[in-house]
């Protein structure tokens, strides 16, 4: 196992680490907003919001238009992908299954940026830095823990890239990489746009 290997796995154990400590609190409407409409789907199967807006008519229920009103009822602003997936792993693990969303998305990135690098420049060297430079000197740390889809797009897109730049520098496999590519970045939009 190559040194680098080592250093992004230890990285990840201190990220699953973090993701079990983090606080579960909410800090912003955005959580607010992701946590009711993945608790929506877990309760109900769909992504119309029973906050009392139908019996009590109060603006302060649209919060700020987070959660506008449609022609069905009300439901978040942002794309189902969280509501969807969210919904599943806050059954299954409480508040923190949100948080864990992102921390395993985090671990994805790590080594797709790793395996980015290495495609791009041929030197291990380059590509542990590329990881570092990645966790250490970005929001990532932050959006590891954190209730916004961020990490899970994140994940999306550079894998997508990475799947579409091997295709095009190899020139092996061109179709099933390029389609890969491609249906790894649709669902990625469900996250965050």
């Amino acid at each position: 196992m190559q040194p680098g290997t080592l250093v992004l796995i230890g990285i990840s154990a201190l990220l699953v680490l973090a993701g079990t400590q983090a606080s579960s609190d909410l800090f912003i409407t955005d959580e607010a907003v992701y946590l009711l409409g993945a608790d929506t789907f877990r309760l109900t199967g769909g992504f119309i919001i029973d906050n009392g807006m139908e019996r009590f008519a109060s603006a302060d229920l649209v919060w700020g238009g987070f959660l506008p009103y449609g022609p069905n009822g009300q439901s978040t602003q942002y794309p189902p992908g969280t509501s969807i997936l969210g919904g599943w792993l806050l059954g299954a693990f409480g508040v923190r299954g949100l948080l864990f969303l992102n921390v395993i998305a985090t671990v994805g990135c790590l080594f797709v940026t790793r395996a980015l690098a290495r495609l791009l420049f041929a030197d291990e060297r380059v590509a542990l830095a590329a990881s570092l430079l990645f966790i250490l000197g970005t929001f990532v740390a932050e959006y590891a823990v954190a209730f916004w889809p961020h990490m899970v797009s994140v994940l999306a897109v550079n894998l997508s890239l990475f799947l579409f730049l091997k295709a095009l520098l190899s020139g092996e496999r061109v179709f099933l990489l390029s389609l890969l590519s491609g249906l790894i970045l649709g669902p990625g939009l469900l996250f965050r746009i």
